[in-house]
């Protein structure tokens, strides 16, 4: 469907929104709050010389070439997620008590709260008449934060990547939500926050709108979305 402006432009509507989760509609806490959080559960010391050097040892871990490259297809599985970032525990010298805990945190619901403005922004969607879909690349199965956060009601579908096992930029992200939602490439909008990821939508024609991110717990700009499409 296509409305005209004032000037007789064609100006597209919407009948689907596709939304990223983490950094898009939900908040992703820095590697020294995960590892903050962590040392604080198992009741021991967090200073920030502690958090700091942990921190670094991660990201050294990061930084080998093998696994940073195993890393680029972490969330294709559970298995796969699991395996490359004890890895990177282990090679950052973290004992396994405090690399379980640390694990458990990533992708945990608690750690990843909605974006204050994100429940309104989603109601005010399917107020307008639109569905909504969701596309992450994550291990979890981010249903189980929908119904803890009283959005579930709001998602007609998920693609989530450890269930397709594939990630974004993989066409197949994408086009298992439009198929499902029963609409064509024009008329979706996608909305996420990297241009390497979520602007994939782009190449199969459907708009794409990419949010920037300061990693800040705050307001997050969804208004922008509600206003393309009601």
């Amino acid at each position: 469907m296509v409305w005209l402006d004032r000037y007789g432009r064609g100006v597209a509507t919407y009948r689907v929104v596709l939304f990223d989760w983490m950094l898009t509609l939900a908040h992703y806490p820095t590697d020294a709050e995960f590892c903050r959080t962590a040392l604080e559960l198992l009741g021991r010391p967090a200073e920030e010389t502690m958090v700091g050097a942990l921190v670094e040892a991660i990201r050294q871990a990061r930084s080998v070439p093998s696994v940073s490259e195993r890393l680029k297809a972490e969330d294709v599985s559970v298995d796969m997620h699991r395996s490359v970032n004890m890895e990177v525990f282990e090679r950052a010298g973290l004992d396994t008590e405090l690399a379980e805990r640390l694990y458990a945190l990533l992708g945990h619901v608690d750690m990843h709260p909605l974006y204050p403005d994100a429940a309104d922004a989603l109601a005010s969607i399917r107020r307008a008449g639109v569905q909504i879909g969701v596309i992450s690349d994550i291990h979890v199965d981010l249903r189980h934060h929908a119904i803890k956060f009283g959005i579930a009601a709001d998602v007609d579908h998920w693609s989530l990547s450890f269930e397709l096992g594939v990630q974004k930029p993989d066409p197949l992200m994408f086009t298992t939500a439009i198929d499902a939602l029963g609409v064509k490439p024009n008329e979706a909008l996608m909305v996420g926050d990297r241009v390497s990821k979520d602007g994939a939508a782009a190449r199969l024609g459907i708009d794409t709108l990419i949010l920037s991110t300061n990693g800040m717990y705050a307001p997050h700009g969804l208004d922008k979305v509600v206003r393309l499409v009601s």
